[in-house]
């Protein structure tokens, strides 16, 4: 299946953790920046990501009846080690995985550094690429409501939700206004967001 919904790329990848290093690991992840400081907040085609420790398989409680396994619990497979699972949603665009990899690279490369040095066969930044492809799993079924448009990049969504928070403090402003003062501010409104004003009617 295919790993890109509209413009979106769902890029999943689970890298086994050194014994012994996870704890470190998860202190590493837990003390990245937030907000405007994020690692991916330069990355301006990143949708979402997310670095997780998976120590051990959910366990699911099953009903007698259907306990497979006839213990009243399900664990799975147990793991041989602990995996960190890195999990992004970004604009394909013409460069697709490579480019953004490249791009992740070039913007934060200490938090990589600093992160990926505790997974099992990683060798370094000059690499960082070929590792990321060697550990991802295909994605099996991907689906982005918003990037199936051909505008639903980053860069416009983020435009979107400006216009959004512009026109709420526009109504807020305007409250008590005559219609003229209204109109004339939902003219300005309109020109400065690069908007078609309506027709009157």
């Amino acid at each position: 299946m295919s790993n890109e919904s509209g413009q979106a790329y769902g890029l999943t990848v689970l890298s086994p953790v050194r014994r012994g290093e996870e704890e470190v690991l998860k202190d590493v992840l837990a003390r990245l920046p937030t907000g405007s400081n994020a690692p991916f907040h330069h990355s301006a085609i990143t949708h979402t990501a997310r670095w997780v420790v998976v120590d051990a398989l959910p366990q699911a409680t099953w009903p007698p009846d259907r306990d497979p396994q006839g213990k009243g619990r399900f664990a799975g497979d147990a793991l041989k080690s602990s995996y960190l699972l890195f999990d992004s949603n970004f604009d394909a665009g013409e460069g697709g995985l490579p480019s953004y990899l490249e791009a992740l690279v070039t913007g934060m490369p200490t938090e990589i550094e600093s992160i990926y040095t505790h997974c099992i066969g990683y060798t370094g930044l000059a690499q960082f690429a070929h590792y990321i492809d060697e550990c991802q799993i295909k994605t099996t079924f991907f689906y982005s409501s918003y990037s199936t448009e051909r505008t639903g990049t980053v860069r416009n969504v983020q435009a979107a939700l400006r216009v959004q928070s512009g026109f709420v403090d526009l109504v807020a402003e305007t409250q008590g206004r005559s219609p003229r003062e209204v109109q004339d501010r939902l003219r300005q409104f309109f020109a400065v967001h690069e908007i078609t004003a309506p027709v009157a009617s």
